[in-house]
């Protein structure tokens, strides 16, 4: 990468640098601390960039993410977010994935967030355990996705209910329209924000900062051919 300018200036808004040659594999860097779900998460995550990761482990379960702001896991996370200038979650982009995001966003005011589109953190096979995650994706596209990292924007009102009725993304109940339901799940997919109803997906879109763009391109891929068979 060394000699691109854009991706030097999008490294540079996620907090990192490129390293020179002396440095393992020549990884960006970066002083955040990211979070992750897993120790595979953690691994891929350090073969694409030089940074301290976060492994949540157990505080990732059934009892749900309130239930882990008593563990001593999240009070450990606390105490390594005091000693980072930033801390960027990247989640496995599924349900749980968005309940954890949500929760963080909360206790961490500020923090960043990352997104791994569901192509680039699955296997083929989707029924197989443990087949979503950031362990599955490569460097590039981890480092795509950092590059990308964003904070989120309570209050925001870029997108309406209303506009994604108009991009066939939600329809009325009554409606029962199989098809809207698919190209919502497969933009939920694209964007890495997990499987979402109507009002998750809006909520998402507009705390999270997306741009219509992103939006558009979103919905254009999952409408395209060659589009992943999950």
């Amino acid at each position: 990468m060394p000699g691109n300018s854009g991706q030097s200036a999008r490294l540079a808004r996620a907090g990192m640098q490129q390293r020179g040659g002396s440095a393992p594999r020549g990884r960006p860097c970066t002083p955040f601390l990211i979070v992750v779900e897993g120790g595979h998460d953690r691994d891929a995550v350090q073969a694409a960039v030089d940074a301290r990761v976060f492994v949540l482990g157990g505080a990732v379960s059934a009892k749900g993410w309130e239930a882990a702001s008593k563990t001593r896991i999240i009070r450990d996370l606390r105490a390594a977010a005091a000693q980072s200038p930033g801390l960027v979650v990247l989640l496995d982009p599924d349900h749980a994935g968005r309940q954890g995001r949500d929760y963080l966003d909360r206790e961490f005011p500020g923090c960043l967030h990352a997104f791994l589109p569901l192509h680039h953190a699955s296997l083929d096979d989707l029924s197989r355990q443990h087949s979503i995650g950031v362990e599955h994706a490569q460097p590039a596209a981890i480092l795509a996705a950092l590059s990308r990292a964003r904070a989120s924007q309570p209050g925001r009102a870029e997108f309406s209910q209303d506009e994604l009725r108009g991009l066939g993304l939600v329809a009325d109940w009554q409606a029962m329209q199989k098809g809207v339901r698919m190209l919502r799940m497969r933009v939920c997919a694209y964007l890495g924000i997990g499987a979402a109803d109507g009002k998750q997906l809006l909520r998402a879109l507009n705390s999270y900062g997306f741009s219509r763009e992103e939006l558009l391109e979103a919905i254009a891929a999952a409408q395209g051919p060659g589009w992943p068979s999950y």
